[in-house]
C-alpha cells in the first residue's frame, strides 16, 4: 500500500523489520535441475567457517560457492522494504557503515514518489539556491549550453526511447517529458552531446547511469544512430568527458578560485577523476588549500 507523507519523515519509512543497510548476493542454484533462488548477505560472506552451510541449497543440497562472487548485488529499500538490485538506488556520496553499499537507503521510485514530495516543501530558499549552484558547477565544467528541445522531441518521434510511451511536448515546466544526459552530467558530459528523450519514470531510473548500465545492446545501437554518439562510447565503461578533464588540469587555478566555496564538490570531482582517469587535477595548481587535500 502506498505511504503518504504526513507529519515527519519517519511516517513514510517501512516497518523496520528488514535491514536496509545490508547488501545481498542473489543467485539461482547452479544445479541445472533446480530453480531455487538463494540470497546471502555480504556480511555473512566474510564468515568463512560457516560459508558452505550458508551456500547450500535447501532444496537439492548443492553448494554454490563457485557462483556467489559473480552474483548481482541487491538491497532492501527502507520505505517499501522490497529487495531490489543496487541499480534501483541512487548513488550516495557518504561511505559510512550505513551507506556501505554506496547507494541511498530509498529506492529511486520511493525517493521520487514518497520522500521528495515531503522534503522539497521543507527545503529553504538557501538550500534550493545551493542545489542550483551545484548544477551550475557541473554545467560550467562540461560546457553546458541550451538545446532545441522541440528538435529532440521530433527526432525521437515524441516517444520515450526506453519504454515507448507517447509523451506530450512541454517546452516549459515539463511534467512527463525529460531530455536526459545520455552521457551523465556527473561525469562532466554536456546535455547537448546527444540528449535522449525519456519519460519522467525512465529518466529517474536512468539517473547517473552510463548508457551500457541501463540500455540493452539493441537499444545502444539505436541510440547511437539517434544521438550521434559513437556506439563504442555508449557500450563501453563509464568515463569522464576528456575535454572537461583537460580543461580542468589546464585551468585548475581559475576553477578553484571560482568554486572554492564548494570544497566537498571539488574533492568529489578530483577523487572521481583519479578513480576513472588516473589523473590528479591538482598536479598543475599553484596552491591548493590543505582542506581540499584532506581525506
Amino acid at each position: 500500500m502506498s505511504r503518504r507523507p504526513t507529519k515527519n519523515i519517519t511516517s513514510i519509512r517501512g516497518t523496520g523489520t528488514v535491514d536496509y543497510t545490508v547488501v545481498w548476493r542473489v543467485f539461482q542454484c547452479k544445479n541445472p535441475k533446480c530453480d531455487f533462488i538463494l540470497k546471502i548477505s555480504e556480511d555473512d560472506l566474510g564468515i568463512q567457517s560457516n560459508i558452505n552451510k550458508l551456500l547450500k541449497c535447501p532444496i537439492c543440497g548443492t553448494v554454490n560457492s563457485s557462483v556467489v562472487e559473480e552474483a548481482p548485488r541487491w538491497k532492501y529499500c527502507r520505505v517499501c522494504e522490497r529487495l531490489q538490485p543496487l541499480e534501483n538506488f541512487h548513488r550516495h556520496k557518504f561511505t559510512s557503515s550505513s551507506f556501505r553499499s554506496g547507494r541511498q537507503l530509498e529506492c529511486k521510485e520511493c525517493k521520487n514518489k514518497e520522500i521528495n514530495p515531503y522534503l522539497n516543501p521543507l527545503r529553504t530558499a538557501d538550500q534550493h539556491r545551493e542545489s542550483s549552484e551545484h548544477r551550475r558547477l557541473y554545467g560550467f565544467l562540461s560546457g553546458e549550453d541550451k538545446v532545441n528541445s522541440k528538435k529532440i522531441y521530433k527526432k525521437f518521434n515524441g516517444e520515450c526511447f526506453k519504454c515507448g510511451r507517447e509523451l506530450p511536448f512541454e517546452e516549459k515546466n515539463p511534467k512527463e517529458m525529460r531530455l536526459d544526459h545520455t552521457l551523465p552530467a556527473s561525469l562532466l558530459w554536456p546535455l547537448q552531446c546527444g540528449p535522449t528523450l525519456l519519460c519522467s519514470d525512465c529518466n529517474n531510473k536512468k539517473h547517473g547511469l552510463w548508457p551500457s548500465e541501463f540500455y540493452e545492446e539493441v537499444e545502444l545501437r539505436r541510440l547511437s544512430v539517434l544521438t550521434g554518439i559513437l556506439y563504442k562510447l555508449l557500450a563501453g565503461e563509464p568515463r569522464f568527458n576528456p575535454r572537461a578533464v583537460k580543461w580542468l588540469v589546464k585551468n585548475i587555478d581559475e576553477f578553484l578560485a571560482r568554486w572554492i566555496k564548494y570544497p566537498d564538490e571539488i574533492k568529489k570531482i578530483r577523487k572521481m577523476i583519479i578513480k576513472f582517469e588516473s589523473i590528479d587535477i591538482f598536479v598543475k595548481a599553484r596552491s591548493v588549500p590543505a582542506f581540499l587535500r584532506s581525506k
